[in-house]
């Protein structure tokens, strides 16, 4: 667990491009997903990083296979990153607690559980397991517990916005001493994703957030802990609570 009081998420979004890396100063980052050609794009590196499809591993070494120059950057990774994981991923019981991936639950059982994911640990300063518990649509995990709740919807294949249902739960439960998270690339649902054509979803996680937001803001409130949106057209400002 980490106790720093300020934590930076960088999301996937389009307003990461126009995002200055040097206000985070020496404050930790999360990274969730796709947005490494951020990071390396500035010549920097994420302290953590995060994932719920096990897909992205796979688009993120084959993208470094395609881009032999940034090798180099990958390798210092090894100084930096910390993988942050939830203890199911890579194993039938991904699947088993409902989730999926776009290759079927072989590939994500031997293709990226016995191949990628090992592979991706290599260029790791280190990968820490996070004891997870799937729980429908309640946080209350979140207060004085040791297991972190990954939020899915009663209703069988709704699509979940995973800001609120994995990013924010999972920052709280290891951040245990946050007083503000600072977040940008959350929320760009006017704008493709960063360094892509792709807006895929978005619909999906509008109607997820309009049940989930108000029931994380109220952990927001509990635990004291200021969120503020550096993109301020993001979908989630209304999160922020702090005036």
């Amino acid at each position: 667990m980490m106790d720093s009081e300020v934590l930076y998420l960088i999301g996937p979004g389009g307003s990461i491009q126009d995002f200055d890396p040097k206000e985070i100063g020496d404050n930790p980052t999360l990274n969730f997903s796709g947005t490494m050609d951020w990071f390396y794009d500035n010549n920097i590196y994420p302290n953590y990083w995060c994932f719920i499809d096990p897909f992205t591993v796979e688009v993120f070494l084959k993208h470094l296979e395609k881009h032999t120059e940034r090798h180099p950057w990958l390798l210092d990774m090894r100084k930096h990153t910390t993988l942050l994981y939830n203890d199911f991923q890579g194993t039938d019981e991904f699947y088993n607690s409902g989730f999926t991936t776009s290759q079927g639950p072989q590939w994500n059982r031997e293709r990226f559980g016995g191949y990628y994911f090992p592979l991706l640990k290599q260029y790791l300063k280190e990968s820490i397991p996070i004891s997870s518990k799937v729980t429908l649509e309640d946080y209350s995990l979140l207060i004085n517990n040791n297991t972190c709740p990954i939020i899915k919807h009663p209703e069988h294949g709704k699509n979940t916005d995973k800001f609120t249902s994995y990013v924010l739960p999972l920052a709280i439960h290891y951040f245990t001493n946050l007083k503000k998270i600072i977040c940008t690339g959350f929320g760009d649902y006017n704008t493709p994703r960063a360094y892509t054509t792709n807006s895929h979803g978005y619909q999906g996680f509008q109607l997820s957030y309009q049940t989930l937001g108000p029931l994380i803001k109220d952990i927001l409130v509990t635990k004291d802990i200021d969120i503020i949106f550096k993109n301020t057209n993001s979908y989630y400002k209304d999160l922020e609570w702090k005036k």
